[in-house]
């Protein structure tokens, strides 16, 4: 419902999507939880900007369900970005 009334590329929508991702991951329904999680990062990225805080959220939790899948090497990327992004480096984590 949201979606058909703000539209697919809304912040707002990128919230649900979110909020859905992690309800699913904590259910430990992961296959369902990646779709929501990788679509709401998607779309704060565009909506928001790539350094904006609520990218960092949506990283943070998709590097949890890609961890808790056994996805080490893109969960630790992802945590590097929105550790750059907390730092106020925008997309360009610093070593």
């Amino acid at each position: 419902i949201r979606e058909r009334a703000l539209g697919p590329d809304d912040a707002g929508v990128a919230s649900t999507l979110n909020d859905l991702g992690l309800v699913s991951c904590f259910e430990g329904k992961y296959a369902g939880a990646e779709p929501f999680l990788k679509r709401a990062l998607e779309i704060r990225e565009k909506a928001l900007g790539p350094g904006h805080p609520d990218v960092a959220a949506s990283l943070e939790n998709y590097a949890m369900l890609l961890r808790a899948t056994d996805r080490e090497q893109e969960a630790s990327t992802l945590e590097a970005r929105a550790r750059a992004i907390r730092a106020g480096r925008g997309r360009s984590p610093q070593p």
